[in-house]
């Protein structure tokens, strides 16, 4: 009976503390991502397409030293050339629910000391590529500051130079719900 009393004044505590999105933390949408997308045609029938998804809990917990939050953005080249892509050039914007934050594309460039500390290996998986091939799909990663990234995504702003107009991804979840 104690072990009983114990689990029902657990699952109490619990259902009182806050959730990082404002739902309560047992209707099934705590361990919910969210998937943003964008494409964008090149061609008959091809396209390059733009994902990222974020899980919920793990954005809210997970961080790099306690100073970004990463994205990992997707990008799928069904074209016929290779997408050119620059540091200097490309840009990308989060938007909040307190307004938009600037990424970071090149973290040796944010944080030199932290891109010091990392091997080869990993420098090179981070490193944001000048071009993707075509029928290749290779992942980006986006830097945000900690202090910056109040709550969850609402969307995302990718800018591409080669590509003219920037893409809005937005949550396509949302939809299917």
């Amino acid at each position: 009976m104690p072990h009983m009393i114990f689990l029902l004044i657990t699952h109490v505590l619990v259902s009182a503390l806050p959730h990082p999105t404002g739902d309560p933390p047992f209707n099934g949408r705590k361990g919910r991502k969210i998937v943003y997308t964008a494409e964008r045609h090149c061609g008959q029938s091809r396209q390059i397409r733009f994902t990222t998804e974020v899980e919920q809990v793990l954005f809210a917990l997970n961080s790099v030293q306690g100073k970004f939050k990463v994205l990992r953005l997707q990008i799928e080249n069904g074209c016929d050339t290779d997408l050119k892509l620059s540091a200097l050039n490309d840009r990308i914007d989060i938007e909040f629910a307190e307004g938009d934050v600037q990424g970071s594309l090149d973290l040796s460039a944010l944080a030199p000391a932290l891109w010091d500390s990392l091997d080869t290996g990993m420098r090179s998986l981070l490193t944001y590529p000048a071009h993707i091939e075509p029928r290749e799909t290779e992942s980006i990663f986006v830097f945000v500051p900690v202090s910056s990234a109040k709550g969850m995504p609402r969307g995302l702003r990718y800018g591409v130079q080669t590509l003219g107009s920037a893409l809005e991804l937005r949550d396509r979840t949302a939809a299917a719900r």
